[in-house]
């Protein structure tokens, strides 16, 4: 098994290295604006600009759109794109060929996925402790297990077209923006939100985010198996 996994991550760094470098400039960028905006400013802070989010429940003509909120969770979706769906069209026949079974592809998928979220979230998290030391501890933690459930369902629906999955996810960020719907995991990632999200809804985002990975792999391969034929 860590020789899929040696052999998959050499594959995938070289199909994503560059894309992932170029979207971290990109953030490394966005936020030097952000500090740059906030220098000198006692009522803005550097997390609340990044990850501040909106109430939500206002008119759509009324609400400011949350630009930095979008970036910081878009970011990480566009660099990982289709690179998973890419490891299967180029290495899967090669890889079942050595005796693997496509469910253990599936779970080195998830393994990737995760180190990819937990890569983008350090920089994140590092972005903001170098900076300013934020006190939501708790609210950077709960920020990690989204993002991967966001790139589990990207890298899903990227099987049935490359641009679905990203189309996808900025639908579902607007969304999150001028509506507040029950139990959305987003809702969790807004910091002007966190009065109004229950510890039901950590349960449920959870519950969602195991069951994804549960169902990503043990029947995803064989969706997988005929899409690729």
């Amino acid at each position: 098994m860590w020789r899929l996994i040696a052999h998959q991550l050499y594959f995938f760094l070289n199909i994503n290295r560059n894309r992932f470098i170029f979207f971290m400039i990109l953030f490394g960028l966005f936020v030097g604006g952000v500090v740059v905006q906030t220098a000198g400013n006692s009522h803005l802070r550097i997390l609340t600009v990044m990850l501040g989010g909106t109430v939500g429940n206002d008119m759509v003509g009324q609400t400011v759109f949350p630009t930095g909120w979008f970036i910081t969770l878009l970011l990480p979706v566009l660099a990982l794109g289709d690179s998973i769906p890419q490891l299967w069209r180029q290495q899967g026949v090669q890889i079942w060929g050595t005796g693997f079974t496509r469910r253990q592809f599936a779970l080195v998928d998830v393994i990737l996925i995760v180190t990819y979220a937990i890569s983008y979230w350090l920089i994140v998290c590092s972005a903001l402790l170098v900076v300013q030391l934020p006190r939501e501890v708790w609210f950077l933690a709960i920020l990690l297990p989204i993002m991967i459930f966001m790139l589990l369902i990207e890298t899903w629906l990227s099987w049935l077209n490359q641009y679905v999955g990203v189309a996808f996810i900025i639908i579902w960020l607007v969304l999150t923006v001028y509506t507040i719907l029950p139990f959305n995991p987003l809702n969790l990632t807004m910091l002007i939100r966190e009065s109004s999200v229950q510890f039901i809804s950590i349960l449920m985002m959870n519950g969602n985010f195991l069951l994804v990975i549960v169902l990503y792999v043990g029947c995803f391969p064989n969706l997988i198996e005929k899409w690729s034929e």
